[in-house]
Order: C-alpha cells, then sequence, then structure tokens
C-alpha cells in the first residue's frame, strides 16, 4: 500500500518562502497571518498550523 501523497499548494509555498525568508525569527500564526493578509494573499489560519 502507497504512502499518503504529498502535494504543495500555493499558499503553503508562499508561507515556506516567508518563513525562510526570516531565519533565526519565531512568527506567531497572528503575525503571519497579518502579514499575508496585508500583502492581499490571505491564508487560512489552518494553513499556517499544519
Amino acid at each position: 500500500m502507497a504512502g499518503k501523497a504529498t502535494y504543495r499548494t500555493r499558499a503553503q509555498k508562499e508561507l515556506l518562502t516567508y518563513l525562510r525568508s526570516t531565519p533565526g525569527r519565531h512568527h506567531t500564526a497572528a503575525e503571519i497571518r497579518g502579514h499575508f493578509t496585508h500583502q492581499d494573499r490571505p491564508i487560512a489560519t489552518a494553513t499556517i498550523y499544519r
């Protein structure tokens, strides 16, 4: 039986790019959401926690 399929959504890619651009910094979910909302690219809180 094959394992769980993996895929990357646009939101996941953008989130990873953002986190990698701020090494050594810890973010809250609210900060991350605020960043993307301010950029007119909203990301669901559930995506941030995944």
